[in-house]
């Protein structure tokens, strides 16, 4: 028999602990190509591995809301076996389906389990906690990154910062989804947290638990200049506008907050470029300051100096620029060929992998279908399209219904990422 206090905290300590390590993610390269792991994923799958050895030794299966919610997860398991044996017939076993797809799913399982077993041992009160923690970490971040790139562009003594504004996610797409994420769970609390510290009372600067990080948030997006992202972020907040689920004030905050937030990240960035061009008419011995500052050293020379200085302007912003023409082509390109092999298969799909293998050969690098429900249709056919759309109107249904007062916030928090993950899955995989 498991003790529920000793639980209570290890189960708090696995999720928050899991909260706070997802965003930051490294790659490791192994002798077929380069793969993705997160630091949350040994946290993961250890909550996974609790859950099953509480299923085991109970003889109950884990419970939940949604009817047959277990069913779903092992009918959706299933689907991505017999899509990768369909793709091992035709292109042999590819690290990607083994490994992102097939392992993945199952860290994805972890991750699940980490938030069961928050539910079932705290209640709704360790959502909030997550979300606390999920919100604090989204902002340190974001505001770390900011931080960096600015040092860096100063002549400050660190390595090079990356191209985008990606977090530690290596990417500016998958780190727009992550604080689209938090942002659908802050959405869904800011009426709760305003009420909270308020008691319906009207304030500002009393309420900023609410708004504040919904204005890094913003921020963030917008710094990522993730296409999919914006318009992602745009279309959940007039949802959760038309259904009246956030507390319109905190937005309206936090929208104000964002621009002054990058109004600021603007400022100091072209504050350098103002900088460097009155330097060339100014006293250098401010120059030879600034670089010993700098840890760059003494500087003797105008033209030494001057460029010491315009190192920072020449590289990133904290802005990053928006995608061009060439990304466009390459994913109608990739929308194209994903059709294509549907059009060959559209029963069963090629099989999972089978569209990376290839991918190569048609497109000149390997890359996946930046669309999930090409990609869905490519490898897993009409078949695998109408199991994945049962299982996302099943959800919806779920979070549209209204059960009770308790559970009204998570099922908004369920209902905003729902149309996150949609919106957000047209354009990526």
């Amino acid at each position: 028999m498991i003790r529920m206090y000793p639980m209570r905290i290890y189960a708090k300590l696995l999720g928050l602990i899991t909260a706070s390590a997802v965003f930051f993610q490294f790659y490791v390269t192994l002798p077929a190509g380069v793969i993705n792991i997160n630091l949350a994923d040994p946290f993961a799958l250890l909550a996974l591995s609790t859950v099953v050895l509480i299923s085991i030794f109970s003889g109950k299966m884990p419970q939940w809301l949604i009817a047959e919610f277990n069913w779903m997860l092992i009918l959706f398991g299933v689907l991505l076996l017999f899509a990768y044996f369909i793709g091992w017939m035709k292109v042999g076993s590819t690290q990607w389906a083994l490994s992102a797809r097939l392992v993945g799913w199952v860290v994805l399982l972890g991750y699940l389990s980490a938030g069961y077993l928050l539910v079932t041992y705290i209640g709704n009160s360790g959502i909030r906690h997550m979300l606390e923690i999920l919100a604090i970490t989204a902002m340190l971040v974001i505001s770390w990154q900011v931080v960096y790139r600015f040092l860096y562009s100063y002549g400050f003594n660190v390595s090079e910062s990356t191209k985008n504004f990606d977090g530690f996610s290596g990417n500016r797409n998958a780190f727009a989804f992550q604080l689209l994420s938090v942002l659908a769970l802050s959405i869904a609390n800011s009426k709760a947290y305003v009420y909270e510290y308020t008691k319906g009372d009207d304030g500002i600067f009393i309420t900023w638990r609410s708004w504040v990080p919904l204005g890094f948030l913003f921020a963030g997006i917008v710094w990522t200049a993730s296409r999919a992202g914006m318009l992602t972020a745009a279309i959940m907040l007039m949802f959760a506008y038309y259904k009246k689920i956030p507390d319109r004030k905190s937005i309206f905050l936090g929208a104000i907050f964002a621009i002054l937030l990058w109004g600021i990240a603007w400022t100091l960035q072209n504050y350098a470029v103002m900088l460097a061009l009155i330097s060339a008419n100014m006293d250098y011995s401010f120059l030879n300051f600034f670089a010993l500052f700098n840890n760059i050293g003494a500087v003797s020379g105008q033209s030494e100096s001057h460029s010491a200085l315009m190192h920072g302007i020449q590289n990133p912003a904290v802005q990053s620029a928006i995608s061009g023409e060439d990304s466009n082509e390459e994913r109608w390109a990739m929308l194209l060929y994903g059709i294509e092999m549907w059009q060959r298969s559209p029963l069963i799909g090629e099989g999972l992998g089978v569209f990376m293998a290839n991918s190569t050969g048609k497109l000149g690098h390997p890359t996946v279908i930046h669309s999930t429900p090409v990609w869905i249709l490519a490898e897993f056919g009409l078949i695998g399209a109408v199991v994945m759309a049962g299982f996302f109107l099943k959800l919806w249904g779920y979070s549209t219904k209204k059960i009770s007062p308790n559970d009204e916030i998570p099922r908004f928090a369920l209902l905003l990422l729902l149309v996150a993950f949609f919106v957000f899955s047209q354009f990526h995989e």
